[in-house]
């Protein structure tokens, strides 16, 4: 397993993951129709190249996470690595 930080150097296409769902107890969003759903997740894909959607033998998808997830996820690793190794 490759545990290596890659920086993305453009964010033209970047676009927010996670927003408000709840605030103040109540809900922050407007629900989407099934249609409103269908169709967005067709433009979703469509953003894919090919050989990321194939069936057999895809390629990886990279993804960009925060420093500090980094960091977390590199030291959830190590941990992990530490136990297992002392098992």
């Amino acid at each position: 397993y490759e545990n290596e930080k890659k920086v993305l150097k453009s964010f033209k296409n970047a676009k927010p993951m996670m927003g408000a769902k709840i605030i103040n107890g109540r809900k922050a969003y407007t629900s989407l129709s099934l249609k409103e759903i269908t169709e967005r997740s067709i433009l979703s894909l469509s953003s894919f190249d090919a050989s990321y959607k194939r069936l057999v033998n895809p390629h990886s998808y990279k993804v960009s996470v925060s420093t500090k997830l980094h960091d977390e996820k590199a030291k959830l690793l190590k941990k992990y690595q530490l136990s297992s190794s002392s098992s």
